[in-house]
C-alpha cells in the first residue's frame, strides 16, 4: 500500500499551467480524471479535460503533454493509495507443503529487492490469514521485516466487547531500538487501529486491541495465533545488521554451524542448537520453543514468514528441529526463489510446468509493482518497460490487465490533499522578538481533526527543511500529540528522497522502561518504533534515550472536560533548555 504524504504547498492559480511546474489543482483533477471511479486511457482523460471551461481553449497536443506531465510529478503519488491482491502460486506451494508435511504454503513471486519482497511476504500473509481472524483472540509476533510489513498491513475485525490481545513474543533489553522488533510492531498495530488524527480516542474505556510487550510468562493458552520470522545471520537480519548491540561474532557462528535463528533461538544446520550458548541471547527476553511447539500440537496456527534464496536453508533447519521434540510451525508464507531451493535442498526438483498464464500474472504484478510501489518507482509507462525489458506497448497493456482484469490485480483509489496549514507570520514573528527561540511555527486553527493534521504538517515542514541538506540530524520526540508529525512525515517514501542524509538520531524525550500493557500507542517509545517499523529498520535510522544537545518536539495544551484520556502532560518545567521549541495546538 502506497503511504499518503502531505503535498507541499504549491500556487494554484490555473495561469502557470503551462509553466514547468503544474499547479496542484491540475494535478490533482488529472489524477482524479484517471483513476476514478475506474481507471482509464489518457486519452479519455484528454476528452474529460476538455469538457471544462478552464480547458477548451488548449490544443489537444497541449491537453495530452499535461496529463502526462501531471501523471509522472512526484506530486501525483501523494493522491494514490494502491491495494495489491499478491498473487500466489498454488501449484508450487502445494508440492512444497507436501514435501515439509506442513498445513499450508503461501508462495509469491520472486523479487531482487529484498526490502520489497519483505513488503508483499507481510501483505500476502495479511491477505491469507487476515480474514480468518477473530475478536478476542491473542495474536503473537515475532520481530523483522517480514512480520513488521504485516504489522502495517494487518486490518483487524475490532469489537469492544471482546479486544483482540497482541503478544510481542520477545524483548529487547537496552535503551535502544534495534531494528524491526515485536514490541515495535505490537504498538504500532495497536497504534493504527486506535490512534486517529483527532488527538484523543473516541472510547478510551473500551479498547478493542490490547498490547501486551512482556514475553515472560507466556503460555500456549494465550495465543490462538503466531506470526515469526526466520533470520539466516545475514545483512538485513537484526542480530547481523547490529552485531555490535548484540555481540555477534560471524567467525565464531560459522564455526559453530548456526545458519538461522528464530525469536533469537539459534539453529545449526540439523536443526539442533549449538553446543555453546550464543552471547546475543543475554540482550533479549523470549518465549522458549516448547511454547511454539504446544501450539502446534494443540492445531493452532504458527505462520512463518521468510522469503529469498538465502533464507531456504535456514526455514529448512528450523523445520528439521522438529526432532528435538516436535514442529515448530505449520504454516509457511514465502517466495518462489526461496521454495525451489528449498526443493533442491531436500533433493526434489520443483515439478512446476511452464504455465503462461501464471507467467503473465507474474509480469503484470512486476508491472505494477515498478509503477506503484517500488522504493525508485517508475513515473511513465516507459520507465517500466525499461525495468520489465519489454515494448512500450508490451509494458502499458500488463498495466491495464492488473488494473482491470478479473479480478484486478491492483486497486487505486485517490485520496485528496491534506489541506495545507495557513501560517500566521506576524505571530511567528512576535513570538521569536518575545522569546529566547531559535525557531517557532504558527498555523491558523482548525475546527476538527485538520487542527491536529495543520499542526502536524507545520512540524513536518521543518523537520524536512532540516532534513534537506543535512548529513546527520539529532531530533528528540515527545509523546501523545507529537505523532501526528510521525504521520505528516511520510516515511518511509520521504527519508528515501535525502540522498544526503546518513543518520538520524532520533531521541527520545523520556524513559524506555517498557509497560507490560499498551492500550493507546501514544507514549515517545511507540512512536520511535512506528519509524522504525515504517523503515523496516533503514539503518540511517537510530532511536536512543535522551541526551544533551539537539532539537525537540513535545506537546503543550489544554484537557478537555470530562476526559481522562488527553494524551497532552499536564505539568512540565519551565529550566533553560539547550533549544527550547513546541507547538502549541
Amino acid at each position: 500500500m502506497v503511504q499518503r504524504e502531505t503535498p507541499p504547498a504549491v500556487s494554484e492559480k490555473i495561469a502557470g499551467r503551462s509553466a514547468s511546474r503544474l499547479p496542484l489543482r491540475d494535478i490533482y483533477r488529472i489524477v482524479c480524471f484517471k483513476y476514478h471511479p475506474a481507471p482509464r486511457r489518457n486519452k479519455e482523460v484528454v476528452q474529460t479535460l476538455r469538457q471544462l471551461s478552464g480547458y477548451q481553449q488548449q490544443s489537444e497536443w497541449s491537453l495530452w503533454k499535461a496529463v502526462e506531465r501531471a501523471l509522472s510529478d512526484p506530486r501525483a503519488e501523494a493522491f494514490l493509495k494502491v491495494n495489491v491482491c499478491v498473487p500466489v502460486n498454488e501449484q508450487l506451494g502445494e508440492q512444497l507443503r507436501h514435501a515439509l508435511g506442513l498445513d499450508e504454503v503461501v508462495v509469491i513471486p520472486a523479487l531482487d529487492d529484498p526490502i520489497a519482497l519483505s513488503h508483499y511476504l507481510g501483505m500476502a500473509a495479511a491477505q491469507v490469514f487476515g480474514p480468518r481472524l477473530r475478536p478476542g483472540q491473542g495474536l503473537g509476533f515475532s520481530g523483522g521485516r517480514g512480520v513488521g510489513a504485516l504489522g502495517q498491513t494487518l486490518q483487524l475485525p475490532l469489537d469492544d466487547r471482546r479486544p483482540f490481545r497482541l503478544y510481542a513474543l520477545s524483548l529487547l533489553k537496552g535503551h535502544e531500538v534495534l531494528g524491526v522488533t515485536a514490541e515495535g510492531i505490537v504498538e504500532e498495530i495497536v497504534a493504527r487501529h486506535l490512534w486517529g488524527l483527532k488527538g484523543y480516542l473516541s472510547s478510551p474505556e473500551r479498547c478493542p486491541v490490547v498490547g501486551l510487550l512482556d514475553p515472560a510468562g507466556l503460555s500456549p493458552s494465550d495465543l490462538d495465533w503466531a506470526f515469526i520470522g526466520v533470520g539466516a545471520l545475514t545483512q538485513g537480519d537484526v542480530i547481523f545488521d547490529y552485531a555490535g548491540a548484540f555481540e555477534f561474532d560471524v567467525t565464531w557462528a560459522r564455526q559453530a554451524g548456526i545458519v538461522a535463528e528464530m525469536l533469537f533461538h539459534p539453529f545449526c544446520a540439523d536443526g539442533l542448537p549449538p553446543r555453546q550458548r550464543p552471547r546475543w541471547l543475554s540482550k533479549v527476553v523470549t518465549v522458549s520453543l516448547a511454547l511454539l511447539r504446544a501450539m502446534v500440537r494443540e492445531g493452532k496456527p504458527v505462520v512463518v514468514v521468510a522469503g529469498g534464496r538465502e533464507k531456504a536453508l535456514a526455514v529448512l533447519s528450523v523445520h528439521r528441529a522438529q526432532r528435538a521434540g516436535g514442529p515448530l510451525f505449520n504454516r509457511l508464507v514465502t517466495d518462489e526463489a526461496c521454495a525451489k531451493e528449498a526443493l533442491h535442498l531436500l533433493g526434489q526438483k520443483d515439478s512446476e510446468i511452464l504455465d503462461k498464464a501464471w507467467q503473465k500474472v507474474c509480469q503484470c504484478f512486476l508491472a505494477v509493482h515498478w509503477r506503484f510501489l517500488a522504493n525508485e518507482r517508475c513515473r511513465t509507462v516507459k520507465e517500466v518497460a525499461r525495468k520489465l525489458s519489454k515494448s512500450r506497448n508490451k509494458a502499458s497493456r500488463l498495466l491495464h490487465e492488473a488494473l482491470h482484469g478479473t479480478p484486478p490485480l491492483a486497486k487505486v483509489e485517490v485520496v485528496p490533499p491534506v489541506p495545507e496549514p495557513v501560517f500566521r507570520l506576524d505571530l511567528e514573528a512576535a513570538l521569536l522578538q518575545a522569546f529566547p527561540l531559535r525557531e517557532a511555527r504558527v498555523v491558523q486553527p482548525w475546527d476538527g481533526q485538520h487542527s491536529y493534521q495543520a499542526v502536524g504538517a507545520a512540524a513536518a515542514q521543518l523537520v524536512l527543511e532540516w532534513l534537506k541538506n543535512a548529513s546527520h540530524l539529532r531530533l528528540g520526540l515527545g509523546s501523545g500529540r507529537v505523532r501526528i508529525v510521525v504521520d505528516a512525515l511520510g516515511f518511509p517514501q520521504t527519508l528515501q528522497r535525502l540522498t544526503a542524509l546518513r543518520q538520524l538520531d532520533i531521541t527520545v524525550l523520556e524513559s524506555l522502561t517498557w509497560p507490560q500493557t499498551i492500550k493507546v500507542g501514544t507514549r515517545g517509545a511507540a512512536i520511535a518504533n512506528s519509524l522504525m517499523v515504517r523503515c523496516l529498520g533503514d539503518r540511517r535510522l537510530r532511536v536512543r534515550l535522551y541526551h544533551e544537545g539537539g532539537s525537540g518536539f513535545a506537546p503543550f495544551g489544554r484537557r478537555r472536560r470530562g476526559s481522562r484520556w488527553d494524551v497532552s502532560p499536564r505539568r512540565f518545567s519551565t529550566r533553560p533548555l539547550p533549544k527550547p521549541m513546541g507547538y502549541r495546538s
